[in-house]
């Protein structure tokens, strides 16, 4: 399955269709550069770029995901392909079928693995995790009691220091929260790209409920893999790679979820790294666990071995 993610951020910068490449073009870079569309996985365009209704048109028709970004790299929208997957009548019919008992144990399940996740970056950090990995063994069906929140409000501070406030608002000089905006883009837009092309319906979420978002199922299960960016973030704000959201901030975060880049003054291009095969398997382990009604979710292992910045 191809997989590339495709950066897009330069102000004036132009992508049309040719044939069966994206064409990037800034006249004032002096950039031109093709690329073969059925190679990518994902687009990432930045607010001052333009795109054409053909290219948009293309990249649904081959179920690549385009996500904008707004001020300080928050997602302001999302192109979502309309997919035609052989089970998607069939993953549908058992998202619509599952009970509340059900969504709830694997709501449980997604909790406790985010929370593992979570004390697993803060491991690899050198940071005290054992405070929070106890909190995974708290969560109850459905998390009634919020322990996700619990646990959050102790790993921020473990993770930054005791001022870090998580918002996805944030100051131009607000270079942490900026970072994570950017990687939780790129994160949420593989996702959702994993979930349409697993045939599953976005808006049939099991525990994220927003009439005004389409991807509640996105959000649902991108979960245990934000630890993920968090452990970027911190790695580059310690390493002092973050002091600016410049371009090398950046291509560090998109090098880390990334496993090859091909540097340039306008796009960054490369192949995910395990990340977003991970996500397949998650996502099947999801539907596996429809068809039996009962948990199987898989552990995503996020960290490989090799995983870092």
């Amino acid at each position: 399955m191809a997989n590339r993610i495709i950066e897009v951020v330069s102000t004036g910068t132009h992508l049309s269709k040719e044939r069966g490449f994206a064409v990037l073009d800034n006249k004032a870079l002096g950039v031109r550069n093709k690329i073969d569309i059925e190679s990518c996985g994902l687009f990432l365009i930045g607010a001052g770029v333009t795109i054409t209704s053909n290219l948009l048109s293309e990249l649904s028709r081959q179920n690549i995901a385009v996500v904008i970004v707004g001020q300080n790299y928050y997602p302001s929208a999302y192109l979502a392909p309309e997919v035609s997957h052989t089970n998607a009548y069939k993953n549908m019919t058992l998202q619509i079928a599952a009970s509340g008992p059900l969504k709830k144990r694997i709501w449980q399940a997604v909790v406790q693995l985010k929370i593992s996740n979570q004390a697993v970056a803060l491991e690899k950090l050198g940071k005290n995790a054992a405070t929070i990995a106890k909190f995974s063994g708290r969560v109850t069906s459905g998390d009634k009691d919020n322990v996700e929140a619990q646990a959050a409000k102790a790993y921020w501070p473990l993770l930054f220091d005791a001022d870090f406030r998580r918002n996805q608002v944030t100051d131009d000089d607000d270079m942490l929260n900026i970072g994570l905006n950017y990687g939780y883009a790129v994160l949420r837009a593989a996702m959702a790209r994993t979930i349409f092309s697993s045939g599953l319906h976005s808006t049939l979420g099991i525990h994220h409920k927003n009439q005004s978002n389409s991807l509640v199922l996105v959000d649902d299960l991108m979960e245990p893999f934000r630890p993920a960016v968090d452990f970027i973030i911190a790695s580059l704000a310690e390493k002092g790679r973050l002091s600016e959201f410049s371009p090398d901030a950046k291509k560090a975060i998109a090098e880390s979820l990334i496993s090859q880049q091909v540097p340039n003054k306008n796009i960054q291009l490369g192949t995910p790294s395990g990340l977003i095969t991970k996500m397949y398997s998650f996502t099947r382990s999801f539907v596996r666990s429809l068809e039996e009604k009962k948990i199987l979710l898989i552990n995503p292992q996020v960290f490989d071995d090799d995983f870092g910045v």
